[in-house]
């Protein structure tokens, strides 16, 4: 009864979000003065309505954290949806072989949700005590995704208002590159540190939670430091001459991900703590602080600054994570600061001992 009800939930939240995206196609596409906008956002919307079918047993596999099978799934959806879109554009070239790519996907998606994992319970149904269980802790949730949205693609949303086609061009390619950390961050949060942070309070080892934390934090930082210190010559070498702005932009950027992916091991341990409300309050904290951050950051340096302003929000919006963690007695604010210090620091010497372009951006930013 309660799967049956999960699932029910699940068909309706990716309907109400795909209404939400085909009803706001033409305001969007004119608020972007870009009429191609509005079928490319029904289109998606209709792929979102699709996962939504999903079978809800992934959320046992998760559970048990058996990833073995999920893991090859994705791979294989993955390489299908990236070949339909090269074939597409190949055949016809046009952004509408993102699209294809991203419906094929989501058809596979589900699909092989039924045909290669047992245990379901996917049926239509509402019971009301797992209806209420299922609403009362998943309601912060549902708030708090939409507004965690809004703080992980609002760059993209404001700047695509204040910036050039060829310098959001720029910064969509550094910000390609520079979010090959967080999304390894948010993957893992979502399939491995949920579960295993919930199983290690149960057993009120917190030891565990600071040891995993630490080790994945630190090689977080690692990756950071090498796209920082390279993201100049990355974007050279995979690149030709007419690209070389996006090198700044990704060592930036490439900074701004440390206190994010800090945060994105932290964000589990509220969850497994049931502390869903804590968790909204973050994303909207968040999301307040990416706003002023952008404003700041235009007033100083225009649209470069914005850039600026958008990496370095995430500095301030870790502190508010870890103040709601104290609440649940996790403290990890020293070992956490302490490592994006040193962090910071060795980009920062990197970036000086190589004239790095960014330093020039910065100093420019300076009244």
């Amino acid at each position: 009864a309660f799967m049956g009800t999960a699932w029910t939930m699940q068909i309706l939240r990716t309907a109400i979000i795909a209404g939400i995206t085909v009803g706001a196609a033409f305001p969007v596409a004119r608020f972007y003065d870009e009429p191609i906008l509005a079928p490319i956002l029904m289109m998606t919307g209709f792929a979102v309505f699709i996962t939504g079918f999903k079978s809800i047993t992934l959320l046992a596999y998760d559970k048990r954290i058996d990833l073995k099978t999920q893991t090859l799934v994705e791979l294989v959806v993955l390489v299908a949806g990236l070949v339909v879109t090269l074939v597409w554009a190949w055949v016809s070239p046009s952004v509408w072989a993102m699209v294809a790519g991203h419906i094929v996907s989501s058809v596979l998606e589900v699909t092989f949700s039924y045909l290669l994992f047992s245990g379901h319970h996917s049926k239509i149904r509402i019971e009301k005590r797992a209806f209420t269980e299922l609403f009362t802790f998943g309601k912060w949730i549902v708030i708090s995704s939409t507004i965690s949205y809004i703080t992980v693609q609002g760059d993209r949303l404001i700047m695509g208002k204040w910036l050039s086609l060829t310098e959001l061009g720029f910064y969509s390619i550094a910000s390609t590159w520079a979010a090959i950390v967080a999304m390894l961050s948010f993957n893992l949060a979502t399939r491995v540190l949920h579960p295993f942070f919930r199983q290690s309070l149960d057993n009120g080892d917190f030891s565990k939670i600071t040891v995993t934390r630490f080790r994945l934090n630190l090689a977080y930082a690692g990756i950071c430091v090498f796209l920082a210190l390279i993201g100049a010559w990355l974007i050279r070498f995979v690149y030709d001459d007419r690209y070389l702005e996006a090198g700044w932009m990704l060592q930036i950027l490439a900074l701004g991900q440390v206190a994010r992916v800090f945060t994105g091991t932290l964000r589990p341990f509220l969850i497994a703590c049931s502390d869903s409300f804590s968790q909204m309050v973050v994303s909207s904290a968040s999301a307040v602080i990416l706003i002023g951050f952008f404003a700041l950051g235009h007033w100083l340096g225009g649209p470069h600054g914005m850039i600026v302003g958008y990496a370095f929000s995430s500095f301030l919006m870790h502190p508010i994570m870890v103040f709601f963690a104290r609440k649940h007695g996790y403290h990890c604010m020293i070992s956490d600061m302490g490592l994006a210090f040193v962090t910071c620091a060795i980009i920062y010497l990197g970036w000086w001992l190589t004239d790095a372009p960014v330093l020039t951006v910065l100093h420019n930013m300076i009244p």
